[in-house]
């Protein structure tokens, strides 16, 4: 075979075409969002999140929420414990601002922004019950992990000859 010699005959009768779009973009990703509804007694809310921003940095943090207990038996300082309850707590409401883009929990009767969403604030979060805060990271967590994980969308084509 020359240099221009045709290689065709070398090829498979069949090839793996991906979708012909653009290929996969990081940013673009991390800008599409998918809605879940959490509940609290008889009310629901929507939350919005983006879930390409979830990442093994984001699960390390919320094993250490949930391993507090474990850490809370092999501590023997009371300031330890505290200093470890609140990292995890922080890391908690940091991660809800970080992965929420929008919601529909709002601010209560006692507070000036009566009628608007609570704001996505890691300061102003410990004024959320604790149970909220778990129902949206366990919410998000349900979404992005699926019974089954999914199936590649790879279409194999017969070639032109």
């Amino acid at each position: 075979m020359g240099q221009g010699a045709s290689l065709d005959r070398h090829k498979s009768t069949y090839c793996f075409i991906r979708d012909p779009s653009m290929p996969i973009n990081i940013e673009k990703m991390a800008a599409n969002t998918a809605t879940i509804t959490i509940t609290s007694g008889e009310d629901s809310a929507r939350v919005t999140y983006s879930p390409a921003l979830v990442t093994e940095g984001i699960f390390t943090k919320l094993l250490a929420l949930y391993s507090l207990q474990a850490i809370a038996d092999k501590v023997t300082s009371q300031e330890e414990i505290i200093g470890k309850f609140g990292q995890a707590f922080g890391d908690l409401n940091e991660t809800i601002v970080y992965l929420v883009r929008s919601w529909d929990i709002y601010a209560t009767e006692e507070d000036e922004r009566v009628g608007r969403a609570f704001p996505l604030d890691a300061d102003q979060l410990p004024k959320l019950p604790l149970t909220i805060r778990m129902s949206i990271i366990y919410g998000i967590m349900a979404d992005i992990r699926p019974e089954s994980p999914p199936q590649a969308t790879t279409e194999l084509v017969p070639t032109q000859r």
